[in-house]
């Protein structure tokens, strides 16, 4: 499989991670919010984004083990002696 194919089925499972992440959200949240006069982008960022760190650090740290900057160890892959 070449680079470009490999890239492409990242991306797009990170899209769908991040999507069922955010489905998950209840729309609960964004009413109350929009009640305590919260516009959009208030909404985004002082609700949706913190909830959806872990999703985002996740990601992130994905992509950055992907180029080779991240040590094993950091992401789980301890050898035993």
């Amino acid at each position: 499989m070449d680079q470009l194919s490999q890239r492409a089925i990242v991306s797009s499972f990170f899209i769908f991670l991040l999507r069922q992440f955010f489905l998950t959200i209840p729309l609960e949240l964004y009413d109350a919010a929009r009640i305590d006069g919260a516009g959009e982008i208030q909404i985004l960022t002082r609700v949706i984004l913190p909830l959806a760190c872990p999703a985002l650090a996740m990601v992130a740290l994905s992509i950055y083990g992907r180029v080779g900057g991240l040590p094993g160890p950091l992401i789980g892959e301890w050898r035993t002696r």
